[in-house]
């Protein structure tokens, strides 16, 4: 259900990207002149079976990045990224869709610290059927780190990166590195 959640917020977010425009002081959306591909600079390292980097120079990247602010201070922030390729559907009109071949979505909750992320790999020509996914909660023992570099409010960029560490080797050990990606600020 929480992936589920996850990937209508991560469209509605791309889709405000062009369309919503919001004169309310207390949201700002910094998708209102941005194509939805850009995305800043986007690395991400998954080291599991094998050694796979994926970046914003060889895929086209989709994103949804948002922080709620309370007083002042962070309250969340939550960042989700879909490497893309291109495919066709089979038995569907011949026209290339971007189709996500791997999805990571986390949030983070400073005040705790900690946070949970969803990772998610899947083949192209299944436009976007996960073969594999994983949830990280450290809740529950994951080691997530978090660094946010820069918080740029007057652009609504944000810049960091973040890792998560299985120190059990069941599951990937992930590191992603992003840079001027637009953000929503919520203040309240």
């Amino acid at each position: 259900m929480k992936k589920i959640i996850y990937v209508l917020l991560f469209a509605l977010c791309l889709s405000c990207e062009k369309e919503c425009d919001s004169n309310d002081n207390s949201l700002n959306n910094s998708g209102n002149n941005l194509p939805p591909q850009n995305c800043g600079t986007v690395t991400m390292d998954v080291n599991y079976l094998t050694s796979e980097s994926f970046n914003s120079n060889q895929y086209e990247v989709t994103c949804a990045a948002g922080i709620n602010k309370s007083n002042g201070t962070i309250s969340s922030v939550a960042i989700g990224f879909e490497f893309n390729c291109n495919t066709v559907i089979p038995g569907a009109v011949n026209t290339p869709i971007l189709a996500p071949i791997r999805r990571i979505i986390f949030d983070y909750y400073p005040e705790v610290p900690g946070g949970f992320l969803d990772y998610d790999a899947m083949y192209c020509e299944f436009a976007g059927m996960p073969y594999f996914s994983v949830n990280y909660n450290t809740g529950i023992g994951d080691s997530i780190v978090f660094n946010l570099t820069n918080l740029d409010e007057v652009n609504f960029l944000i810049s960091g990166d973040f890792s998560v560490i299985d120190v059990t080797g069941n599951t990937p050990n992930i590191d992603v590195v992003f840079s001027d990606v637009p953000l929503i600020i919520n203040t309240k």
